[in-house]
């Protein structure tokens, strides 16, 4: 350990079902800071399903978030005192809000991948969770869609931009 004192580690995650949600390919991306953006590379990965009937966007977010949140504990054991807690930022307002409990997580399958999550984060307290918009999760966004590259061999529908009003 370093003589620096701890940082607060960052998550950033994404995911998408294309060309079609729900039944599409799944893909994810996550991104793990565990120091200073300016000192050091991040962790990151990716992966993907094939296209199912019961595949759909949310799935894939999820997906993204329990991945981070794994690499982030493996790593949290072995920093030993060098942590200061965690920040996970996803531009899936959904995901956001129900990691935070602020919404009800309706659907069974997502409630499965909720629980999954917070027990995760039990491990990395504390911890916070922030929606933001897609321009600040970019690299997440890039790696979910390399792997839908990896998967489909063709690039995704780009995704639609909310007009601000």
């Amino acid at each position: 350990m370093s003589g620096a004192a701890p940082v607060r580690w960052v998550v950033y995650f994404d995911g998408l079902c294309e060309p079609d949600n729900p039944g599409g390919c799944m893909s994810f991306g996550w991104v793990l800071w565990t120091k200073d953006p300016m000192d050091g590379e991040p962790r990151e990965g990716g992966g993907y399903v094939m296209p199912k009937p019961d595949n759909t966007n949310n799935v894939a977010e999820y997906s993204a978030l329990y991945l981070g949140l794994k690499a982030a504990a493996e790593a949290r054991l072995a920093a030993g005192g060098d942590y200061a807690g965690l920040l996970v930022h996803g531009d899936s307002k959904l995901v956001c809000e129900q990691v935070r409990g602020a919404w009800h997580t309706n659907s069974p399958r997502l409630h499965t991948a909720r629980v999954a999550c917070l027990e995760l984060l039990a491990k990395l307290e504390p911890w916070e969770i922030a929606h933001v918009p897609r321009e600040r999760n970019e690299r997440a966004d890039e790696l979910s869609r390399a792997a839908y590259v990896d998967a489909m061999g063709s690039v995704p529908p780009e995704r639609p931009r909310k007009v601000k009003r």
